[in-house]
């Protein structure tokens, strides 16, 4: 828009001066050094805060109802569970223990579940509905509920794809579920269901590859 609107017209010999400014050219080079460290400031400014979970337990349910940063500090552990609420939302290092649900996310975009552990509960270990998540290098283990699952993803068919990557699920009814969801599940290790270990229907859109499956 510069060079071919503005500048052109404020000095008409722009293009004869093949497209030189002049002296207004160093006015013009701190307008935008200026504007582009206002923009970051802003930006920066816009960025989520970090909330670090101190070490020992945490009587939950947690309710995180807008954008942040969950960062656990070694032992870290949430007792009840955690519900995700918000767009833009990051759990790392946080362990999980109990609940109905270890971590539910409802009708929430751009939620990252990194390095989590959960166990003990009696439903799903991690609970997505209408929502968008990437979920990385995860453990669930040793359900309390006789039709607990490790990971259900259902009802985001029209979202952006949802990721479940690297993760270990061991025992459970099912392994890693997807219901009319879109969703990447790639280089997972699921072992001990009763029944099955990945479970992709309903008009799933997916990618499944890499995935270990055992005792199922």
């Amino acid at each position: 828009v510069l060079m071919h609107g503005v500048f052109p017209y404020v000095r008409l010999s722009y293009g004869e001066d093949g497209g030189e400014l002049g002296r207004a050219g160093a006015a013009v080079a701190v307008l935008v050094l200026v504007s582009l460290a206002l923009f970051a400031g802003v930006a920066l400014a816009m960025q989520p805060p970090t909330v670090h979970l101190s070490a020992g337990i945490h009587e939950g349910p947690l309710i995180l109802d807008h954008a942040q940063n969950l960062v656990g500090e070694p032992g870290a552990v949430v007792r009840g569970g955690i519900v995700v609420t918000a767009d833009n939302v990051t759990i790392r290092n946080v362990t999980v223990i109990g609940g109905e649900n270890g971590i539910e996310v409802d009708d929430a975009h751009n939620v990252t579940l990194d390095r989590v552990r959960i166990s003990g509960v009696k439903l799903d270990g991690i609970h997505v509905r209408r929502s968008s998540v990437a979920i990385r290098n995860c453990l669930i283990h040793s359900p309390a509920g006789e039709y607990a699952q490790g990971i259900d993803i259902s009802f985001g068919f029209d979202l952006a794809p949802s990721i479940v990557e690297d993760c270990t699920v061991v025992g459970g009814r099912e392994g890693i579920v997807t219901h009319f969801a879109n969703a990447h599940v790639e280089d997972n290790r699921v072992s001990g269901t009763t029944l099955r270990g990945l479970t992709l229907t309903e008009m799933s859109m997916a990618m499944v590859e890499g995935n270990e499956v055992t005792d199922a």
